[in-house]
């Protein structure tokens, strides 16, 4: 697999995000222009052996200006089948924040299935520097949004049709994401 290039000039961006996906191609546009218009600058994308046409939805993506990097899972992860997804997933984070320090100054490790949501800000950077500009990490609790028996045809757009989500006090809600600053991560400690 041949990876895709980086098409930006900017020396330090203010966010990147880094996440793995597999068969996730109706989706990934739709993901990465929500975060796109969230403020992020930079994707690291991490290609779990997809068997659908995940390229054509990136290239379509990077036509339109995004900086995107997609690479396979790190070797390291071990055999494709038999090796646990925590353990594809802490390779790919570990390769991910090597690859944003110095080029980003916040990283969010999330998944293709979560969005940033800036509550009392427009851009998820713009917050950041306001609320933690000296924090080295800062952890997002989730809000748990689901079908809800909704009807979402293939490749439609999700955002406009998942609603309905979990009230605040919803045990699931304690669960959530890092954005950490990655030139002040220990990529090799972690885990």
């Amino acid at each position: 697999m041949q990876e895709s290039p980086i098409r930006t000039t900017d020396p330090v961006m203010e966010l990147g995000i880094i996440a793995q996906f597999r068969d996730e191609a109706p989706y990934l546009s739709e993901w990465i222009e929500y975060h796109r218009l969230a403020g992020v600058d930079r994707f690291w994308l991490y290609d779990d052996g997809s068997a659908d046409d995940w390229r054509s939805e990136i290239a379509n993506c990077i036509d339109r200006g995004a900086a995107i990097e997609v690479r396979p899972v790190p070797g390291d992860a071990g055999d494709p089948v038999t090796t646990p997804a925590s353990t594809k997933q802490r390779a790919t984070f570990r390769d991910g924040l090597r690859r944003a320090s110095g080029a980003v100054r916040w990283a969010a490790v999330i998944d293709v299935d979560e969005f940033l949501l800036p509550m009392a800000d427009a851009t998820v950077p713009g917050c950041l520097s306001k609320r933690f500009d000296d924090a080295a990490g800062v952890y997002v609790n989730w809000r748990m949004f689901g079908t809800s028996q909704a009807v979402v045809p293939l490749g439609m757009p999700l955002l406009g049709r998942l609603t309905a989500c979990s009230l605040p006090g919803h045990p699931e809600n304690c669960i959530g994401k890092s954005l950490v600053r990655p030139d002040r991560v220990v990529v090799d400690d972690l885990w």
